[in-house]
């Protein structure tokens, strides 16, 4: 089985200290042999996101404990636990824009999640995982077969 796994998934897993950590966790345990892919722009969005709360007020994690996170999770892509997947990038963005065509004027979806579900489309992922409801609403309306977790 291959999994895509989108940004709120990652950083929820990662993060001990989100809200939605035991959950992702939860979910992942048991089903680690299977194949997690990560694209780079879910790699990219989850690195951001927990650099971002780094500098909210109050600060939801220190910047030592961000960069820890950012070191485990490349050891999580370099050692297996999770896939760096090859995109064809042109085809991402032409089932992006796909989606959008179809989609774009009867489901509200923000770009970057758009983005995320044609990833998965274009990887031929058999389950789309994901943390944020709305995220997981979209892509159960365009089709894919959602894990939503927490």
């Amino acid at each position: 089985m291959r999994r895509y796994a989108d940004a709120s998934f990652l950083v929820a897993l990662l993060n001990p200290k989100d809200n939605g950590h035991d959950a992702a966790l939860n979910h992942y345990r048991g089903l680690e042999a299977e194949d997690w892919l990560v694209s780079a722009w879910a790699e990219l969005e989850s690195i951001h996101a927990l650099r971002q709360l780094t500098v909210r007020n109050p600060p939801a994690l220190k910047p030592s404990e961000c960069e820890a996170l950012r070191r485990r999770f490349r050891h999580y892509l370099h050692h297996g636990q999770f896939q760096r997947a090859l995109v064809d990038w042109a085809e991402a963005l032409t089932e992006a824009h796909l989606l959008s065509t179809a989609w774009g004027v009867r489901a509200a979806v923000r770009t970057g999640d758009l983005f995320h579900i044609a990833l998965a489309e274009a990887l031929d992922a058999d389950r789309f995982v994901t943390a944020d409801r709305r995220q997981a609403d979209a892509a159960l309306v365009m089709g894919l077969t959602v894990d939503r977790v927490g």
